[in-house]
């Protein structure tokens, strides 16, 4: 009798073993996958002188949708079976450091990607880019014209920016093109004083 209870306890044992041995694979695998999965990083790059700080930061289309959700979301593109329609979003901040007021013009500031050169949409462009395709197509028969254009004239950079010094202005740059899905893509951001003379072109590149 007890020869089998010290059996039974053996066995008992083992599958015990057996169970943790099982369930510890269990979670190394979901611990090695989740290391697999996109990693979630943010692309930014910040250049500092004497007259301005600059922040440019590429805004992934996950992150757009968290903040904005998938309904009335003027930043993420368009059901399409052409290319030409992705949207890329960038978020611009910049201060004026220097003793007089620099300006910043929307459609002078230019992206490169993959042999693509693009400038990016104003608010009025975006809206009208988006408004044929709230009448007619289906996907978007819920959408609503009207908060589109309260979402783009929120956050879409200004055409025309005079920063005063010590002054932050900030807001979403809006390139449209068949960009590719990886390579380099180098965006150019003039700056001008008041009478229209370029002061400095900056340039930020990143890689996708």
């Amino acid at each position: 009798m007890k020869r089998n209870k010290i059996k039974d306890g053996r066995v008992k044992g083992f599958m015990v073993l057996l169970m943790i041995m099982f369930l510890s694979f269990i979670l190394y695998s979901c611990s090695s996958v989740k290391h697999t999965v996109k990693p979630q990083y943010k692309k930014e790059k910040i250049i500092l002188d004497d007259t301005v700080r600059l922040k440019l930061e590429f805004i992934p289309e996950e992150e757009l949708v968290r903040k904005f959700g998938r309904k009335n979301n003027p930043f993420i593109s368009p059901v399409s079976f052409l290319k030409s329609n992705r949207l890329m979003v960038f978020k611009l901040e910049i201060m004026n450091k220097g003793y007089s007021d620099s300006v910043i013009s929307l459609n002078k500031i230019e992206l490169q990607f993959g042999g693509i050169n693009a400038r990016p949409y104003n608010r009025f462009q975006l809206a009208n880019f988006w408004e044929p395709r709230l009448e007619r197509q289906p996907e978007y028969k819920k959408w609503s014209m009207s908060i589109l254009k309260n979402v783009i004239n929120k956050n879409v950079f200004d055409n025309h920016n005079v920063i005063q010094k010590g002054i932050n202005s900030e807001g979403y740059v809006v390139f449209k093109g068949p960009f590719p899905d990886y390579g380099r893509a180098v965006i150019f951001i003039p700056i001008f004083d008041g009478s229209g003379r370029m002061l400095k072109r900056y340039e930020v590149d990143f890689e996708f």
